[in-house]
């Protein structure tokens, strides 16, 4: 099963939301609602190390058996100096064997890695544990500037229509 839809994972580890009045919910609670994404044909997550305890959450869901054919795409924290161990971080965190994508938060960060730990970058963009390397982008001209970068494979361009309605 294929799914157009990816759940944000915002605000299971934060209190996030214009019209969150709830908070952030219990683990047993982002569970339920793992699951019934899950169960509504939703086959991947969008996280970040910025989201809270969003890594922690998701990584004790599919510790508990939460289904190991859904896809991860997480973020790299805003400013991170970037290391060589933040993949292998990021999926003991998750508890799982790979990341569907793995992407800055902002093109600067991006920017700043390309120039000076090319070297690291590159081998995150080789690497068997990370399939597609993106940045978070939010504006025509960011987009057109990664467009033309062979390294970036994947495009989050960050909305949310209830947010904005």
């Amino acid at each position: 099963m294929i799914s157009k839809l990816i759940l944000g994972t915002v605000q299971l580890g934060l209190d996030y939301g214009i019209n969150n009045t709830q908070g952030k919910p219990t683990a047993k609670e982002a569970h339920r609602i793992l699951d019934c994404a899950y169960d509504a044909g939703i086959r991947s997550l969008d996280t970040a190390a910025a989201y809270g305890t969003s890594h922690e959450v998701l990584g004790s869901w599919f510790a508990q058996g939460g289904k190991k054919d859904m896809q991860v795409y997480t973020k790299l924290a805003p400013n991170v100096d970037l290391q060589k161990n933040t993949v292998s971080q990021f999926l003991s965190e998750l508890n799982i064997d790979i990341l569907a994508g793995l992407s800055f938060h902002r093109l600067a960060d991006y920017k700043s890695c390309h120039a000076h730990r090319r070297d690291e970058l590159l081998a995150i963009v080789n690497s068997p544990s990370v399939k597609k390397l993106g940045v978070s982008m939010h504006s025509n001209e960011e987009l057109e500037f990664c467009g033309s970068r062979e390294e970036i494979t994947l495009a989050q361009l960050p909305y949310n229509a209830f947010d904005n309605a």
